[in-house]
């Protein structure tokens, strides 16, 4: 398991656990056990896409991500 900080641009990765993201990623509709894209690097940290969702996520939180 790593966070998904440590991801690289094009990994498909399941989301294993979040830790004081959760609420803000429901929001989403990206949960523990969704299947993810990582669409690129931005700095520390990511975009990832989910269906037709793309969101951007700092470092810190990419952190707290485990997939």
């Amino acid at each position: 398991m790593q966070s998904l900080a440590e991801t690289k641009a094009g990994d498909v990765c399941t989301i294993k656990w979040m830790f004081g993201v959760a609420e803000d990623m429901a929001r989403f509709d990206i949960f523990e056990g969704s299947l993810i894209r990582v669409l690129s690097r931005i700095g520390d940290g990511v975009i990832i896409a989910k269906d037709n969702i793309r969101l951007a996520i700092g470092g810190e939180a990419a952190e707290r991500i485990k997939v």
